[in-house]
């Protein structure tokens, strides 16, 4: 299957369908993306490689299957040293609370390898069964209520009209705390085609958007009033604009060129996920003087070498 032809057809079959939308929230108001509902997965029968006929010149890279978090942090938020240390000792744990620089976060899975974390806002202090509103916020009876039947079922979070909060605590002081967005930590790197594309990828909110989308399986989701189309692809997904142009790549495969005067082509990137995804050692790109370029994958420290099998000039 080869991928710029299976987008093609994909995208000539998208156009002949409806696809029924459906907006999803979260407890966050700080989320921008909204969710659309999936669609089918959508079958493309295998085609010739369009990079095949194309002229272009020869490439060497290096290719590295990501096993660390990149981090998006939500404008204004600070996540860094502390922060990063403490989430991932707390991810090993299976603790989904932990504490850097005296605040207090929560994080939640989104899907495999990507995480949202939240910073905790204290509403209330519980010292020694005494209720204490935090700076002259009001609480409401029901809501010491609700937090009081969370604490006897030995619960760290619960549900009160529509808003999520977590509880904490900090030595002999329980905290009661709603939650507001701080950063995401994921494995998998968004690769825009485009300047354009970079300066929203690059956005908090698109980010949040996207991983929740992925995570509910869906074929689309909305940011800033304009949907989004993804579907799989070896080695990641493939991100579609709202008029239905190549707009980003999402993947946890890192291909970056030997020399760093050189600029890949994100076509060519995607064919090395693609062959590392099916197993394959070799692949074809693009031709020269109507010769066809093959390339081939070999193991090597820490990631794999792509080498064209014709000499570089």
């Amino acid at each position: 299957m080869k991928k710029l032809v299976l987008i093609f057809v994909v995208l000539t079959v998208l156009a002949g369908c409806s696809i029924s939308t459906q907006t999803s929230s979260t407890q966050d108001d700080s989320r921008a993306g909204q969710l659309v509902t999936a669609t089918p997965e959508l079958d493309a029968p295998d085609q010739i490689n369009p990079g095949q006929q194309i002229e272009t010149e020869l490439y060497e890279a290096f290719a590295i299957i990501n096993d660390d978090f990149i981090y998006s942090l939500k404008p204004e938020e600070l996540f860094d040293g502390d922060e990063v240390e403490n989430f991932l000792l707390a991810l090993t744990n299976g603790e989904a609370q932990f504490t850097a620089n005296g605040i207090n976060y929560l994080y939640q899975r989104m899907r495999e390898d990507s995480y949202r974390i939240f910073r905790l806002v204290p509403v209330v202090e519980v010292l020694m069964d005494i209720v204490s509103p935090v700076q002259g916020q009001l609480v409401s009876e029901e809501l010491i209520a609700a937090y009081r039947s969370a604490a006897e079922a030995e619960q760290d979070n619960f549900e009160h009209q529509g808003i999520f909060y977590a509880i904490s605590k900090t030595g002999r002081v329980t905290k009661i705390s709603t939650l507001t967005d701080a950063a995401l930590a994921s494995k998998a790197h968004i690769e825009p085609y485009n300047q354009q594309s970079l300066e929203v990828t690059s956005l908090y909110e698109f980010r949040v958007g996207l991983e929740s989308s992925l995570a509910d399986e869906a074929a689309s989701f909305v940011f800033s009033d304009e949907k989004y189309t993804l579907f799989e692809v070896p080695g990641g997904y493939t991100i579609l604009d709202p008029l239905g142009n190549l707009f980003a790549e999402i993947s946890n495969i890192y291909v970056i060129p030997r020399n760093s005067d050189t600029e890949l082509p994100l076509e060519f990137k995607n064919m090395v996920r693609e062959a590392l995804e099916s197993g394959e050692d070799s692949f074809g790109f693009g031709q020269i003087d109507g010769v066809e370029i093959e390339y081939l994958i070999t193991e090597a420290s820490n990631g794999y070498s792509i080498k064209p099998l014709m000499e570089m000039p």
